[in-house]
């Protein structure tokens, strides 16, 4: 018996390719395995929710968008991602996942070189 095909807006007929780090992806993978979900599937329901943070990267230098931007906020402490209760991994948010110290001094370089 052949399986019955999906309604046409319910296919995932489009692909997008992610580059992560082996931290982002082992942070993915775990949460993916404690929600008993496939990988792709947590990332897609992820992405739905609007859970995910992109990362831009301006290639105009529009005098108009740096009037725009007031401010940066970035999440960080002394190692990336975050942690479980129980973990006790020193430097490790125990909250919201954060950036690494070397992942957000190289951010802020960034900045500092697109606003000079």
């Amino acid at each position: 018996m052949a399986r019955p095909k999906k309604e046409k807006e319910l296919r995932h007929k489009h692909q997008i390719m992610l580059r992560l780090t082996d931290t982002e992806y082992e942070i993915i993978s775990e949460n993916a395995k404690s929600a008993n979900l496939p990988l792709a599937e947590y990332v897609r329901k992820q992405v739905m929710k609007q859970k995910v943070i992109a990362k831009y990267e301006i290639v105009a230098d529009l005098p108009e968008l740096k009037k725009l931007v007031k401010g940066v906020m970035i999440e960080s402490y002394l190692e990336a991602g975050c942690q479980k209760v129980g973990e006790h991994v020193y430097g490790k948010s125990i909250t919201d996942p954060c950036l690494g110290w070397q992942e957000s001094e190289e951010l802020i370089y960034q900045i500092a070189e697109m606003n000079q």
